[in-house]
């Protein structure tokens, strides 16, 4: 089943000059492709080829920041109606349906709305939880599920989300975080100071979990940029290990890694390969292989 298709997609990225960055203009041209649920798509090419572009195009996270122009010149990024995204409108639920690691790792606040400060469970289940909130407003609205089968739902799939925090602490947090319970990791609240001395791939990978839950939970698609990046071979292999889980839990969830100089990790696991090649300054041209 086919759950997106790019048909003669292309795109213009522009960036005005700053104090910061160089001013960048650059035009990449899309192959013709469809994407099946359960595919493993790895998105490779060198520096500046514009790979982040495509998972900001399928996602809508970021693709109209104000700091750099995207424009579709021809084509469309589309997703099968009623197929994909459970009945939701894509471009009201994309949000809920995509779990997306960005490279730029974002911790919460130090306090919520209301003066409650952030625990490192309410760091690893909110993207899970919000989605969950829309998912059953918008079921209700849409008239998919009564007001009493959507509660329900909610609150098994957040028994669910629970569970399934409770094993990853239990495998993979425990000794990463150095707490020694998983009652303590739900009262153990993020310092922003802490979080500030920790690395890049300390917080990379405590955000993958997050993002690998809500993916567990209700996305569709699980979209991956570097994750791999900044983590010791140990913390590769636990992910490696978790997409896998993954896709033995959700045969069909569909995944897109970005896995610059890292692609050897993968190899066993991707299904297509997108090859982002740098024809001249200014333009990108992408290809299509597909590998089973």
């Amino acid at each position: 089943m086919t759950v997106l298709s790019i048909e003669n997609f292309n795109l213009l990225i522009e960036r005005p000059q700053s104090k910061y960055r160089d001013a960048m203009r650059m035009r990449i041209s899309y192959p013709n492709v469809k994407i099946k649920a359960g595919d493993i798509v790895e998105i490779h090419g060198g520096n500046g080829t514009g790979k982040s572009s495509l998972l900001k195009a399928i996602s809508l996270v970021d693709f109209y920041d104000k700091a750099t122009d995207y424009k579709v010149l021809s084509g469309s990024i589309s997703f099968p109606k009623d197929e994909v995204l459970n009945g939701y409108n894509t471009l009201l639920a994309n949000n809920d349906v995509m779990a997306y690691l960005r490279q730029k790792i974002a911790f919460l606040g130090p306090k919520k709305e209301n003066n409650e400060r952030f625990t490192f469970y309410d760091f690893l289940v909110e993207p899970s939880i919000l989605a969950l909130h829309s998912k059953k407003i918008l079921s209700v609205r849409w008239k998919q599920a009564s007001k009493k089968e959507a509660k329900k739902d909610f609150k098994k799939s957040q028994a669910f989300i629970e569970d399934q925090c409770k094993e990853i602490f239990e495998h993979y947090l425990k000794d990463f975080l150095y707490i020694d319970s998983f009652e303590r990791l739900k009262h153990t609240f993020i310092e922003l100071d802490l979080m500030d001395k920790a690395s890049q791939g300390q917080k990379q990978f405590l955000s993958f979990f997050a993002h690998w839950l809500k993916a567990m939970i209700i996305s569709d698609f699980l979209l991956l940029d570097e994750p791999f990046s900044n983590l010791d071979e140990n913390q590769q292999n636990s992910m490696i290990a978790l997409i896998k889980k993954l896709r033995s839990f959700k045969p069909n969830m569909t995944i897109f890694i970005i896995a610059h100089n890292h692609q050897g990790i993968i190899n066993n696991l991707i299904t297509k390969r997108l090859e982002f090649i740098k024809k001249s300054q200014q333009d990108i041209q992408v290809t299509l292989r597909g590998l089973v």
